[in-house]
Protein backbone atom coordinates (compact mmCIF):
# COMPACT_ATOMS: atom_id res chain seq x y z
CA UNK A 1 0.00 0.00 0.00
CA UNK A 2 1.37 3.44 -0.99
CA UNK A 3 2.36 5.96 1.64
CA UNK A 4 -0.20 8.71 2.14
CA UNK A 5 0.40 12.08 0.54
CA UNK A 6 1.73 14.58 3.07
CA UNK A 7 1.69 18.36 2.92
CA UNK A 8 4.68 18.89 5.20
CA UNK A 9 4.42 22.66 5.48
CA UNK A 10 1.35 24.70 6.38
CA UNK A 11 0.35 27.29 8.96
CA UNK A 12 -2.85 27.44 10.96
CA UNK A 13 -2.15 30.21 13.48
CA UNK A 14 -4.75 32.97 13.56
CA UNK A 15 -4.46 36.74 13.67
CA UNK A 16 -4.99 36.47 17.43
CA UNK A 17 -1.60 34.74 17.80
CA UNK A 18 0.29 37.66 16.19
CA UNK A 19 1.58 40.66 18.17
CA UNK A 20 -0.52 43.80 18.27
CA UNK A 21 1.88 45.64 15.96
CA UNK A 22 2.27 42.70 13.52
CA UNK A 23 0.98 44.78 10.60
CA UNK A 24 4.11 46.94 10.73
CA UNK A 25 5.49 44.45 8.20
CA UNK A 26 2.78 45.31 5.69
CA UNK A 27 2.40 49.00 6.50
CA UNK A 28 6.05 50.04 6.45
CA UNK A 29 6.21 53.76 7.19
CA UNK A 30 2.58 53.61 8.24
CA UNK A 31 3.54 51.39 11.17
CA UNK A 32 1.88 53.62 13.74
CA UNK A 33 -1.46 52.46 12.32
CA UNK A 34 -0.60 48.78 12.84
CA UNK A 35 -2.16 48.41 16.29
CA UNK A 36 -5.48 50.17 15.64
CA UNK A 37 -5.97 48.43 12.29
CA UNK A 38 -5.32 44.99 13.78
CA UNK A 39 -7.63 45.73 16.71
CA UNK A 40 -10.44 46.78 14.36
CA UNK A 41 -9.97 43.70 12.18
CA UNK A 42 -10.12 41.37 15.18
CA UNK A 43 -12.72 42.99 17.42
CA UNK A 44 -15.41 44.49 15.20
CA UNK A 45 -17.85 43.14 12.59
CA UNK A 46 -15.23 44.07 9.99
CA UNK A 47 -13.66 40.68 10.80
CA UNK A 48 -16.46 39.05 8.76
CA UNK A 49 -16.20 41.34 5.72
CA UNK A 50 -13.58 39.26 3.82
CA UNK A 51 -15.88 36.20 3.93
CA UNK A 52 -18.79 38.27 2.64
CA UNK A 53 -16.68 39.76 -0.13
CA UNK A 54 -15.51 36.33 -1.29
CA UNK A 55 -19.11 35.19 -1.69
CA UNK A 56 -19.91 38.31 -3.68
CA UNK A 57 -16.86 37.87 -5.91
CA UNK A 58 -17.61 34.32 -7.07
CA UNK A 59 -17.70 35.28 -10.72
CA UNK A 60 -15.57 33.96 -13.61
CA UNK A 61 -12.23 35.67 -14.14
CA UNK A 62 -11.80 36.94 -10.59
CA UNK A 63 -11.40 33.91 -8.34
CA UNK A 64 -7.77 33.07 -7.75
CA UNK A 65 -6.49 35.63 -10.25
CA UNK A 66 -6.97 39.22 -9.15
CA UNK A 67 -4.81 40.89 -6.50
CA UNK A 68 -7.97 41.98 -4.72
CA UNK A 69 -9.28 38.41 -4.57
CA UNK A 70 -5.97 37.11 -3.21
CA UNK A 71 -5.87 39.78 -0.51
CA UNK A 72 -9.45 39.08 0.53
CA UNK A 73 -8.81 35.32 0.58
CA UNK A 74 -5.71 35.72 2.75
CA UNK A 75 -7.47 38.00 5.21
CA UNK A 76 -10.51 35.74 5.39
CA UNK A 77 -8.35 32.78 6.39
CA UNK A 78 -6.13 34.62 8.87
CA UNK A 79 -9.18 36.09 10.59
CA UNK A 80 -10.90 32.76 11.12
CA UNK A 81 -11.64 32.16 14.82
CA UNK A 82 -9.51 29.04 15.36
CA UNK A 83 -6.74 26.87 13.94
CA UNK A 84 -9.01 23.96 13.13
CA UNK A 85 -11.03 26.05 10.68
CA UNK A 86 -7.86 27.26 8.99
CA UNK A 87 -6.64 23.67 8.66
CA UNK A 88 -9.98 22.68 7.16
CA UNK A 89 -9.51 25.37 4.51
CA UNK A 90 -6.04 24.02 3.76
CA UNK A 91 -7.32 20.47 3.57
CA UNK A 92 -10.03 21.45 1.07
CA UNK A 93 -7.35 22.75 -1.30
CA UNK A 94 -6.47 19.14 -2.14
CA UNK A 95 -9.95 17.73 -2.67
CA UNK A 96 -9.13 17.40 -6.38
CA UNK A 97 -6.65 14.62 -5.50
CA UNK A 98 -9.40 12.36 -4.18
CA UNK A 99 -7.19 11.18 -1.28
CA UNK A 100 -9.04 10.49 1.96
CA UNK A 101 -5.95 9.83 4.11
CA UNK A 102 -3.81 12.85 3.19
CA UNK A 103 -1.68 14.14 6.06
CA UNK A 104 -0.84 17.70 7.04
CA UNK A 105 1.96 19.22 9.12
CA UNK A 106 0.71 22.41 10.83
CA UNK A 107 3.72 24.39 12.00
CA UNK A 108 3.09 26.33 15.18
CA UNK A 109 4.79 29.71 15.35
CA UNK A 110 5.91 31.44 18.53
CA UNK A 111 5.53 35.17 17.87
CA UNK A 112 5.80 36.18 21.52
CA UNK A 113 9.35 37.51 21.06
CA UNK A 114 9.16 39.09 17.61
CA UNK A 115 8.77 42.53 19.20
CA UNK A 116 9.88 44.24 22.40
CA UNK A 117 6.78 46.42 22.39
CA UNK A 118 3.87 45.63 24.71
CA UNK A 119 1.36 43.24 23.16
CA UNK A 120 -1.80 41.52 24.37
CA UNK A 121 -1.95 38.82 21.70
CA UNK A 122 -2.72 35.16 22.44
CA UNK A 123 0.49 33.51 23.64
CA UNK A 124 2.26 30.39 22.41
CA UNK A 125 0.94 28.15 25.20
CA UNK A 126 -2.66 28.66 24.08
CA UNK A 127 -1.69 28.09 20.46
CA UNK A 128 -0.07 24.77 21.40
CA UNK A 129 -2.99 23.66 23.57
CA UNK A 130 -5.34 24.21 20.65
CA UNK A 131 -3.03 22.30 18.28
CA UNK A 132 -2.89 19.36 20.69
CA UNK A 133 -6.69 19.26 20.73
CA UNK A 134 -6.72 19.33 16.92
CA UNK A 135 -4.47 16.29 16.89
CA UNK A 136 -7.05 14.37 18.95
CA UNK A 137 -9.72 15.40 16.44
CA UNK A 138 -7.82 13.93 13.46
CA UNK A 139 -4.93 11.86 14.87
CA UNK A 140 -3.89 10.27 11.58
CA UNK A 141 -4.09 13.42 9.49
CA UNK A 142 -2.61 16.15 11.70
CA UNK A 143 1.11 15.99 12.50
CA UNK A 144 1.88 19.22 14.39
CA UNK A 145 5.31 20.72 14.95
CA UNK A 146 6.23 22.49 18.18
CA UNK A 147 7.65 26.00 17.73
CA UNK A 148 10.93 26.57 19.58
CA UNK A 149 12.42 30.00 20.30
CA UNK A 150 15.65 30.20 22.35
CA UNK A 151 14.44 33.41 24.01
CA UNK A 152 11.95 31.32 25.94
CA UNK A 153 14.72 30.24 28.29
CA UNK A 154 17.78 31.44 30.15
CA UNK A 155 19.94 28.54 29.02
CA UNK A 156 19.98 25.36 26.96
CA UNK A 157 18.88 23.09 29.80
CA UNK A 158 15.81 25.22 30.55
CA UNK A 159 14.79 25.31 26.89
CA UNK A 160 14.99 21.54 26.61
CA UNK A 161 12.87 21.22 29.74
CA UNK A 162 10.25 23.46 28.13
CA UNK A 163 10.18 21.35 24.97
CA UNK A 164 10.01 18.07 26.88
CA UNK A 165 7.22 19.47 29.07
CA UNK A 166 5.01 19.69 25.98
CA UNK A 167 6.25 16.36 24.64
CA UNK A 168 5.30 14.65 27.89
CA UNK A 169 2.06 16.56 28.47
CA UNK A 170 0.71 15.45 25.10
CA UNK A 171 2.46 12.18 24.18
CA UNK A 172 2.17 10.95 20.58
CA UNK A 173 1.11 14.44 19.52
CA UNK A 174 4.15 16.30 18.21
CA UNK A 175 5.86 15.18 15.02
CA UNK A 176 8.71 17.69 14.99
CA UNK A 177 10.08 21.08 15.96
CA UNK A 178 9.83 24.44 14.23
CA UNK A 179 12.40 27.26 14.02
CA UNK A 180 11.94 30.74 12.57
CA UNK A 181 15.22 32.66 13.08
CA UNK A 182 14.01 35.73 11.14
CA UNK A 183 11.93 36.54 14.23
CA UNK A 184 15.13 37.68 15.91
CA UNK A 185 17.70 34.97 16.74
CA UNK A 186 20.47 32.93 15.18
CA UNK A 187 20.16 29.16 14.66
CA UNK A 188 23.52 28.70 16.38
CA UNK A 189 22.24 30.27 19.63
CA UNK A 190 23.73 28.18 22.43
CA UNK A 191 20.34 27.94 24.16
CA UNK A 192 19.31 25.56 21.36
CA UNK A 193 22.23 23.19 22.01
CA UNK A 194 20.47 20.65 24.26
CA UNK A 195 17.37 20.62 22.06
CA UNK A 196 19.49 19.89 18.98
CA UNK A 197 21.31 17.08 20.81
CA UNK A 198 18.06 15.55 22.04
CA UNK A 199 16.36 15.83 18.63
CA UNK A 200 19.35 14.25 16.87
CA UNK A 201 19.39 11.34 19.31
CA UNK A 202 15.63 10.76 19.06
CA UNK A 203 15.37 11.32 15.29
CA UNK A 204 12.98 14.26 15.73
CA UNK A 205 12.88 16.50 12.64
CA UNK A 206 13.28 20.28 12.59
CA UNK A 207 11.61 22.54 10.05
CA UNK A 208 13.13 25.99 9.69
CA UNK A 209 12.16 29.04 7.69
CA UNK A 210 14.85 29.69 5.06
CA UNK A 211 13.96 32.44 2.61
CA UNK A 212 14.45 36.19 2.56
CA UNK A 213 10.67 36.67 2.39
CA UNK A 214 8.24 36.22 5.26
CA UNK A 215 7.67 37.79 8.66
CA UNK A 216 10.51 39.07 10.81
CA UNK A 217 11.46 40.79 14.07
CA UNK A 218 9.49 44.04 14.25
CA UNK A 219 10.74 45.44 17.54
CA UNK A 220 12.41 48.78 18.30
CA UNK A 221 15.87 49.71 16.93
CA UNK A 222 17.42 49.10 20.34
CA UNK A 223 15.65 45.76 20.60
CA UNK A 224 16.91 44.74 17.15
CA UNK A 225 20.47 45.74 18.00
CA UNK A 226 20.32 43.58 21.13
CA UNK A 227 19.18 40.54 19.11
CA UNK A 228 21.92 41.02 16.51
CA UNK A 229 24.67 41.61 19.11
CA UNK A 230 23.84 38.31 20.77
CA UNK A 231 25.19 36.59 17.66
CA UNK A 232 28.69 37.76 18.60
CA UNK A 233 28.80 35.25 21.46
CA UNK A 234 26.80 32.49 23.11
CA UNK A 235 27.25 30.06 20.22
CA UNK A 236 26.98 26.36 19.69
CA UNK A 237 30.26 24.97 18.30
CA UNK A 238 32.04 28.32 19.02
CA UNK A 239 35.40 27.38 17.43
CA UNK A 240 33.88 26.57 14.01
CA UNK A 241 35.72 28.31 11.17
CA UNK A 242 32.48 29.83 9.85
CA UNK A 243 32.35 32.14 12.83
CA UNK A 244 35.13 34.41 11.57
CA UNK A 245 33.12 35.55 8.51
CA UNK A 246 29.89 35.43 10.54
CA UNK A 247 31.43 37.78 13.12
CA UNK A 248 32.62 40.09 10.33
CA UNK A 249 29.14 40.12 8.79
CA UNK A 250 27.41 40.84 12.10
CA UNK A 251 29.83 43.70 12.80
CA UNK A 252 29.23 45.09 9.32
CA UNK A 253 25.50 45.16 10.02
CA UNK A 254 25.99 46.79 13.41
CA UNK A 255 28.15 49.50 11.84
CA UNK A 256 25.66 50.60 9.16
CA UNK A 257 22.27 52.12 9.90
CA UNK A 258 21.15 51.14 6.40
CA UNK A 259 21.66 47.47 7.24
CA UNK A 260 20.26 47.69 10.76
CA UNK A 261 16.68 47.72 9.58
CA UNK A 262 14.30 44.98 10.67
CA UNK A 263 13.73 43.62 7.16
CA UNK A 264 17.49 43.45 6.46
CA UNK A 265 18.40 41.84 9.77
CA UNK A 266 15.94 39.03 9.05
CA UNK A 267 18.27 37.95 6.24
CA UNK A 268 21.20 37.97 8.64
CA UNK A 269 19.45 35.69 11.14
CA UNK A 270 18.12 33.18 8.62
CA UNK A 271 20.94 32.75 6.12
CA UNK A 272 21.71 29.05 5.35
CA UNK A 273 25.36 29.80 6.15
CA UNK A 274 24.38 30.19 9.81
CA UNK A 275 23.33 26.52 10.01
CA UNK A 276 26.67 24.99 9.02
CA UNK A 277 28.20 25.17 12.54
CA UNK A 278 25.05 23.49 13.86
CA UNK A 279 25.12 20.77 11.20
CA UNK A 280 28.81 20.09 11.75
CA UNK A 281 28.21 19.63 15.47
CA UNK A 282 25.04 17.56 14.94
CA UNK A 283 25.64 15.91 11.53
CA UNK A 284 22.75 13.45 11.86
CA UNK A 285 20.20 16.11 12.87
CA UNK A 286 17.03 15.98 10.78
CA UNK A 287 16.70 19.50 9.43
CA UNK A 288 14.60 20.88 6.60
CA UNK A 289 15.71 24.25 5.23
CA UNK A 290 12.31 25.30 3.98
CA UNK A 291 11.31 27.00 0.74
CA UNK A 292 14.58 25.97 -0.98
CA UNK A 293 15.76 29.49 -0.14
CA UNK A 294 12.95 31.13 -2.13
CA UNK A 295 12.02 31.13 -5.80
CA UNK A 296 14.04 34.27 -6.60
CA UNK A 297 17.11 32.54 -5.24
CA UNK A 298 16.44 29.36 -7.22
CA UNK A 299 16.12 31.14 -10.57
CA UNK A 300 18.77 33.75 -9.63
CA UNK A 301 16.41 36.63 -10.26
CA UNK A 302 18.63 39.73 -10.38
CA UNK A 303 15.84 41.86 -8.93
CA UNK A 304 15.32 43.26 -5.45
CA UNK A 305 16.23 40.19 -3.39
CA UNK A 306 19.76 39.79 -4.76
CA UNK A 307 20.41 43.52 -5.04
CA UNK A 308 19.40 44.49 -1.51
CA UNK A 309 22.06 46.11 0.72
CA UNK A 310 22.01 43.09 3.02
CA UNK A 311 22.48 40.63 0.14
CA UNK A 312 25.39 42.63 -1.28
CA UNK A 313 27.13 42.69 2.10
CA UNK A 314 26.48 38.96 2.51
CA UNK A 315 28.06 38.15 -0.88
CA UNK A 316 31.04 40.38 -0.09
CA UNK A 317 31.88 38.95 3.33
CA UNK A 318 30.69 35.35 3.22
CA UNK A 319 31.43 34.54 -0.43
CA UNK A 320 34.29 36.82 -1.55
CA UNK A 321 32.07 39.01 -3.75
CA UNK A 322 30.57 36.01 -5.56
CA UNK A 323 26.79 35.79 -5.82
CA UNK A 324 25.97 32.57 -3.97
CA UNK A 325 22.22 32.42 -3.49
CA UNK A 326 20.47 30.77 -0.59
CA UNK A 327 19.24 28.12 -3.02
CA UNK A 328 22.83 27.50 -4.16
CA UNK A 329 23.89 26.99 -0.56
CA UNK A 330 21.04 24.59 0.26
CA UNK A 331 21.57 22.61 -2.94
CA UNK A 332 25.31 22.27 -2.32
CA UNK A 333 24.95 21.37 1.37
CA UNK A 334 22.61 18.51 0.47
CA UNK A 335 24.71 17.38 -2.49
CA UNK A 336 27.85 17.30 -0.32
CA UNK A 337 26.62 14.15 1.42
CA UNK A 338 28.01 15.40 4.73
CA UNK A 339 24.59 15.70 6.33
CA UNK A 340 22.50 12.59 5.62
CA UNK A 341 19.37 14.00 7.24
CA UNK A 342 19.39 17.45 5.63
CA UNK A 343 16.26 18.23 3.60
CA UNK A 344 14.59 21.13 1.86
CA UNK A 345 11.02 21.73 0.72
CA UNK A 346 9.23 23.51 -2.11
CA UNK A 347 6.64 25.30 0.02
CA UNK A 348 5.63 28.67 -1.44
CA UNK A 349 8.43 28.28 -4.01
CA UNK A 350 6.15 25.92 -5.95
CA UNK A 351 4.04 28.97 -6.83
CA UNK A 352 6.77 29.84 -9.34
CA UNK A 353 6.78 27.17 -12.05
CA UNK A 354 10.15 28.36 -13.38
CA UNK A 355 11.70 27.75 -9.96
CA UNK A 356 10.02 24.35 -9.72
CA UNK A 357 11.46 23.41 -13.13
CA UNK A 358 14.94 24.44 -11.99
CA UNK A 359 14.73 22.34 -8.82
CA UNK A 360 13.60 19.33 -10.83
CA UNK A 361 16.46 19.88 -13.29
CA UNK A 362 18.98 19.96 -10.46
CA UNK A 363 17.50 16.81 -8.89
CA UNK A 364 17.89 14.88 -12.15
CA UNK A 365 21.44 16.00 -12.96
CA UNK A 366 24.86 15.21 -11.51
CA UNK A 367 26.22 16.30 -9.11
CA UNK A 368 22.91 17.27 -7.47
CA UNK A 369 20.93 14.04 -7.83
CA UNK A 370 20.90 13.57 -4.05
CA UNK A 371 18.21 16.26 -4.05
CA UNK A 372 15.69 13.78 -5.39
CA UNK A 373 15.74 12.01 -2.02
CA UNK A 374 15.79 15.22 0.05
CA UNK A 375 13.08 17.46 -1.40
CA UNK A 376 9.87 17.41 0.63
CA UNK A 377 6.45 18.45 -0.62
CA UNK A 378 4.65 21.30 1.13
CA UNK A 379 2.59 24.32 0.10
CA UNK A 380 2.98 26.93 2.87
CA UNK A 381 -0.75 27.35 3.24
CA UNK A 382 -2.18 29.85 4.10
CA UNK A 383 0.72 32.13 3.11
CA UNK A 384 0.36 31.06 -0.53
CA UNK A 385 -3.07 32.67 -0.66
CA UNK A 386 -1.06 35.82 -1.40
CA UNK A 387 -0.28 34.17 -4.76
CA UNK A 388 -3.61 32.45 -5.48
CA UNK A 389 -5.96 29.67 -4.37
CA UNK A 390 -4.24 26.56 -3.03
CA UNK A 391 -6.13 24.16 -5.29
CA UNK A 392 -5.07 26.10 -8.41
CA UNK A 393 -1.43 26.33 -7.30
CA UNK A 394 -1.17 22.70 -6.19
CA UNK A 395 -2.74 21.43 -9.42
CA UNK A 396 -0.31 23.47 -11.51
CA UNK A 397 2.64 22.17 -9.48
CA UNK A 398 1.40 18.58 -9.79
CA UNK A 399 1.07 18.88 -13.55
CA UNK A 400 4.61 20.25 -13.77
CA UNK A 401 6.09 17.58 -11.51
CA UNK A 402 4.17 14.65 -12.94
CA UNK A 403 3.06 11.67 -10.86
CA UNK A 404 6.53 10.13 -10.48
CA UNK A 405 8.23 13.18 -8.97
CA UNK A 406 5.13 14.20 -7.02
CA UNK A 407 4.79 10.77 -5.41
CA UNK A 408 8.50 10.68 -4.62
CA UNK A 409 8.48 14.05 -2.87
CA UNK A 410 5.00 13.92 -1.35
CA UNK A 411 4.76 10.25 -0.35
CA UNK A 412 8.28 8.83 0.09
CA UNK A 413 10.51 11.73 1.07
CA UNK A 414 7.99 13.11 3.54
CA UNK A 415 7.79 9.77 5.33
CA UNK A 416 11.59 9.54 5.48
CA UNK A 417 11.84 13.08 6.82
CA UNK A 418 9.08 12.66 9.39
CA UNK A 419 10.22 9.19 10.39
CA UNK A 420 6.89 7.59 9.56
Amino acid sequence: MANPITNAHLHVFTADHAPDDFLRIQLGKGGLLARPIKWVLENTPIRKIPSVLKRLLLIPGIKGNSTFWRTVSFLETGLLPNQREIWRNGESGFSWLGETDMRFVPLSLNMDHMTDRISKHTRIDEQLEELANMKRYAPNQILPFLSVDPRLARDSKELLQWVQKWWNKYPNTWSGLKLYPALGYFPFDERLFDVYAWAEKEGIPFMTHCTRAGVYYIGTPSGLRKQVQRGLGNRTNPTHDHFTPITNLINAFLAKDELMKNENASELFGNPYMYVPVLDQFPKLKLCLAHFGGSNEVIRNPGQALNSPSAKMEFKILHNNIIVTWADQIRDLIASGLYPNLYTDISYTLCDIAALKQIMAWASTAPYQALNDKVVFGTDFFMILNEGEEDIISKAAYLEMGPVVFNKWARINTVNYLGG
